[in-house]
């Protein structure tokens, strides 16, 4: 019993030592990004839900390219365009539109933030009566 007390107490030290010297998330070079969960607003009813990104067919993962200024699923072709990137407070702020589709009055804005301490992420969207929280984690890719 002793022993794997003080084999947990040494384990416990060295996971505490590595996170606090862990360097922050270089937010200069492209990330990978996971969609974990999600929230759904709609205007209309008021109502909002919690759901998984697929329910909304969003991706599982997204690739931010900081120096192309381009976001996209990975193995997808088409990508969207960063138009404003900004470090502030040790958080990297992403933000950008989509028009959607060619026949649909569906355009969105979006923003991203990163914060290089933990990795973690926070994507928001919106359209003319749907607005969209996901929240995930980014590591270099």
């Amino acid at each position: 019993m002793r022993k794997s007390l003080s084999t947990g107490l040494a384990f416990g030290l060295c996971v505490w030592a590595s996170m606090a010297t862990a360097q922050e998330l270089d937010v200069s070079k492209p990330l990978l990004c996971s969609l974990a969960e999600a929230m759904q607003c709609e205007y209309q009813t008021g109502a909002c839900k919690s759901l998984r990104p697929a329910e909304v067919n969003a991706p599982d993962f997204i690739e931010i390219d900081p120096v192309g200024k381009t976001l996209a699923a990975p193995f997808e072709t088409q990508k969207s365009a960063i138009e404003r990137s900004e470090v502030i407070d040790g958080k990297l702020f992403l933000q950008g539109v989509e028009d959607g589709f060619q026949s649909r009055e569906d355009g969105m804005g979006w923003t991203i933030l990163v914060t290089q301490a933990t990795g973690r992420m926070v994507l928001s969207a919106a359209s003319e009566d749907t607005g969209f929280v996901f929240f995930g984690a980014c590591i270099p890719r």
